[in-house]
């Protein structure tokens, strides 16, 4: 009959090790980052024959201690700290990438059972050293630990390990984030973007005041150091915005824009909008189609049209580097000085997304848009 973990009654060897190359690991303390550790154990019955345990068995029985203390590890003066039978997929830091590798000089030597733990710190966590130990207790109610403070100490080279845990690295400070223009793209120029007017004598449309469409790709950067780092800008969240006209009737976006302002110059008036860290592939621009727009004399009816054959009105965003991301920036001007002193209403100011790096670390940055400058700003 195979021999399970009731049958243990001795621990002949109990030790803990980085489960990482490079020594002492140091985590993010930010509740998701983790230290790999590996405990090994040697267990025996009451006539000394070997019992290998299996991964489940050892999670009965195991559980780390700090080793100065001996209180469990989330307890004490270890408050804030967390273990986890699972690895959550956030990478070591650069000095410890070997994660994964598992210290087979120790398993050939002395093939024990083995169980793969992870620890994290939360931010609130006040103490962010600890040397981390390990104690098994039976089934029989016997204690085995590798703690200096346990009765049951068991002295050795391998009876803790050192974990260090660091502040979370804050993306909202505006200081670490470069703001890079584009160079204009014009995409429509004196082509199926215009005004057209209708007259109720003649009942047909004219077609003029042909408008200019551009656009612009501008690159938001992170001078976050840490080697081999890569965020993730989620603008889901994002105020949704319509540029309306003084008729209150939205303009013809490809997909959603975050940003909007409206203006005029001489006998043409101008539209600018942004579009904020859309994803790789998403079409960004003016849409086909047309809006009506008011008028001041009731025998003329106007609306702005961009012709469905004019695919060059919008664009796919294109893959931004491990620590940047894409703001589009689409403007279109249009001749048309009758509707001049109309205006168009701004939707612009404070934008907040969500910056998430590969190890956890989260926070929001935000973004000030003015009408009258292309560029936005990081702002407290």
């Amino acid at each position: 009959m195979k021999a399970n973990i009731e049958d243990v009654t001795v621990i002949s060897t109990l030790e803990i090790y980085h489960g990482v190359a490079g020594g002492p690991q140091t985590i993010f303390a930010n509740g998701k980052h983790q230290a790999f550790l590996d405990i090994y154990v040697v267990a025996a019955d009451s006539k000394l024959n070997r019992i290998e345990l299996s991964e489940s068995e050892l999670k009965q029985v195991v559980s780390l201690v700090d080793y100065e203390t001996g209180e469990r590890l989330g307890a004490g003066a270890s408050q804030g700290w967390e273990v986890a039978d699972d690895n959550n997929g956030y990478p070591p830091l650069p000095a410890h990438e070997k994660a994964g590798e598992i210290n087979s000089h120790h398993v050939k030597e002395n093939a024990p059972s083995r169980l793969r733990l992870y620890v994290t710190c939360g931010s609130q966590a006040l103490k962010r050293t600890l040397n981390l130990a390990v104690t098994v207790r039976l089934a029989n109610g016997s204690e085995y630990s590798t703690s200096r403070r346990s009765s049951a100490h068991m002295p050795g080279p391998h009876g803790f390990v050192t974990v260090s845990a660091i502040n979370p690295f804050d993306y909202s400070k505006p200081e670490l984030w470069h703001i890079k223009d584009g160079q204009y793209n014009t995409v429509v120029s004196d082509l199926d973007c215009q005004i057209q007017v209708l007259s109720v004598f003649d009942n047909s449309w004219s077609s003029k005041y042909v408008g200019k469409s551009r656009f612009k790709e501008i690159t938001v950067q992170c001078f976050e150091g840490t080697p081999g780092n890569q965020i993730a800008v989620d603008a889901s969240a994002v105020k949704i915005c319509e540029l309306k006209s003084y008729s209150e009737i939205p303009m013809l976006f490809r997909s959603p824009a975050q940003a909007v302002a409206g203006w005029n110059t001489g006998d043409s008036f101008n539209f600018m909008s942004w579009f904020i860290a859309p994803k790789a592939g998403t079409e960004v621009g003016l849409d086909h189609g047309e809006v009506p727009m008011e008028s001041q004399t009731a025998n003329i009816r106007r609306k702005f049209k961009i012709g469905n054959k004019d695919n060059r009105n919008f664009k796919a965003a294109t893959e931004a580097s491990n620590m940047e991301f894409k703001i589009y920036l689409w403007t279109l001007s249009v001749q048309h000085s009758p509707l001049t002193q109309f205006g168009w209403s701004n939707n612009t100011g404070r934008r907040e997304v969500r910056v998430t790096d590969k190890f956890g670390n989260q926070s929001i940055l935000a973004l000030e848009f003015e009408y009258n400058k292309e560029l936005p700003r990081a702002v407290e």
